[in-house]
This record gives structure tokens, sequence and C-alpha cells, in this order.
């Protein structure tokens, strides 16, 4: 004989899909969050080496004309 459960606590289910989705938003912020840093660190640094480009583009052309006197 076979008896069908009968889940008398459907606050249980209720509780874990909201669970499941606190955790799904809190990744996914997580995520952005991440994403972000890493986007303002690679702009940081990518200025930072377009500068010295820069110097050492203006220091080539100084060294350039002095050695051209």
């Amino acid at each position: 004989m076979s008896t069908a459960r009968v889940n008398l606590l459907p606050h249980r289910a209720e509780k874990r899909k909201r669970a499941k989705q606190h955790f799904a938003i809190v990744s996914a912020g997580t995520a952005v969050v991440g994403l972000m840093i890493v986007g303002l660190v690679h702009s940081y640094y990518a200025e930072r080496i377009a500068t010295q480009q820069g110097r050492n583009q203006f220091l080539k052309g100084e060294i350039a004309t002095q050695a051209g006197d």
C-alpha cells in the first residue's frame, strides 16, 4: 500500500524559493560590481601606459633634435 506524500508545510518550499532567488540576485550583483572594478582598474592602467608612451615619444623627439645639432 503506497501513500501519497502531501506537503503540509508549503512555506518551506516558498522559503527555499526565496532563498534561491536572493542568492541569484546577490551573485549577479557581486559579478556586476566585480566587472566594474576590473574595468576601472584596466582603464586606469591603460591611461597610465598611454601617458608614459607620450612621454617616451617626447623624449625620443628631444633626443633626435639634440643629436641633429
